[in-house]
């Protein structure tokens, strides 16, 4: 189904791309004076015989607290301003990228009210239109955004009142199609909020996820001796770190649904053709080796990608979060590392004189 969406979309124009922007920003304006916003959103999963509704609080600038219930698991999450939290009847999470949890929680009507321009709905996107179609008899603006990196299309239904009322996001993964639907229910502009609803504090009783730290707080200490994990690289080649003596090396652990993955990986590409004294590995999260294989394949990337089982490399090297980077000095001791991307501090990074030892 999602293989025929795309083949059947027709180019999108700047005028499209322009009356998606127009149609967001006014939807957020309806968003933007209140102080306070609350709306209960039903999710389904396609092919899974549950559902959940989620009751999202938001409080400016951006706190937020979402609680799931239903016949999928419940599950919860806080941000506080400092720290975002995800947390069950057993477990918690804390440094949950502010993102992806807003998208995955709160879909549109999440990002409307903590980004009014829309922004982040449309990034990453390689094609953009706009269709009419209604729910009920309410007319409204379906918004298509596909990201053809992550084999997606999601659909952003808005009617004439700039409500969002619908959101579907369709991917494929590995060959297996998913589906997942938010319905927009009740939404209260301005709503009186407890203030005590955006803090949270883990019981004794629940184990803390992620090697029990924050992000940062998970990785390995700067200066600290690398670790040496045998790996298999896409091709079915192992390798190990230690191979790589007298040269840095920089890896990259990342995943193919985070945001702006594809501009990630051509950045990644970049740095390793300006430096080519140096090693650089993707290590991958979630997809299986056929499915890296085709990405491979499909970005004509260079780079060598490492797929990983029950993200064993990830865990000594304590990521919980995707992107992260490390550089790796050539005397195998940890160099820098970031709970994010950057390839200016890469840069530098790599181009810093070695101290003398």
């Amino acid at each position: 189904m999602l293989a025929l969406l795309l083949a059947l979309a027709l180019p999108a124009s700047a005028q499209d791309e322009g009356r998606a922007r127009e149609i967001l920003a006014a939807a957020g304006a309806k968003l933007r004076p209140a102080k306070t916003f609350q709306a209960v959103v039903t999710h389904q999963t396609k092919g899974v015989e549950a559902t959940s509704t989620s009751t999202l609080s938001f409080k400016r600038p951006m706190l937020w607290h979402f609680k799931r219930e239903g016949t999928m698991a419940p599950m919860s999450s806080v941000n506080d301003g400092v720290t975002c939290w995800s947390y069950g009847s057993k477990t918690f999470v804390r440094g949950m990228d502010l993102k992806n949890q807003l998208d995955v929680y709160g879909g549109a009507l999440a990002m409307l009210f903590c980004y009014p321009d829309g922004a982040p709905l449309l990034e990453t996107a390689t094609r953009v239109e706009v269709r009419k179609n209604k729910i009920g008899d309410a007319a409204c603006d379906v918004i298509l955004v596909e990201r053809a990196f992550f084999k997606s299309v999601t659909e952003i239904w808005i009617d004439s009142d700039r409500k969002v009322r619908r959101q579907v996001f369709r991917q494929t993964v590995d060959v297996k199609e998913v589906e997942r639907t938010w319905e927009m229910g009740e939404q209260i502009l301005s709503p009186e909020l407890p203030s005590d609803l955006f803090k949270y504090s883990p019981g004794a009783d629940l184990k803390e996820m992620g090697a029990g730290r924050t992000v940062d707080g998970s990785l390995l200490k700067a200066d600290s001796p690398c670790p040496d994990p045998e790996l298999v690289d896409a091709a079915g080649k192992k390798l190990k770190l230690s191979e790589f003596r007298r040269k840095p090396v920089v890896l990259l652990f990342w995943s193919e649904k985070t945001p702006d993955v594809g501009e990630t990986l051509e950045a990644l590409e970049r740095l390793q053709a300006d430096h080519p004294g140096a090693v650089f590995l993707a290590i991958n999260q979630g997809n299986s080796v056929l499915g890296l294989r085709e990405i491979v394949q499909k970005s004509k990337l260079t780079v060598r990608v490492v797929p990983q089982k029950a993200d064993e490399v990830s865990k000594v090297f304590g990521v919980i979060k995707y992107p992260t980077t490390y550089v790796i000095s050539p005397d195998r001791t940890i160099a820098a590392r970031n709970s994010g991307f950057s390839e200016l501090q890469l840069r530098e990074t790599l181009e810093k004189p070695a101290p003398k030892k």
